[in-house]
């Protein structure tokens, strides 16, 4: 779970410093759909150790 969880959180990172010399609405777009992702990812995680 934790290699798995690593890989996500290095894929947002790198998806997130790609669009870093774009537009600031593009930026900001895409950092609210990084953090939804990343509340998916955390609350299925929470579920599967539960």
């Amino acid at each position: 779970m934790e290699t798995y969880f690593d890989v996500v959180v290095l894929l947002a990172g790198n998806v997130q410093s790609d669009f870093l010399n774009k537009k600031g609405t593009m930026f900001r777009a895409l950092n609210d759909y990084r953090k939804m992702f990343l509340d998916v990812i955390s609350s299925t995680t929470s579920s599967l150790l539960k």
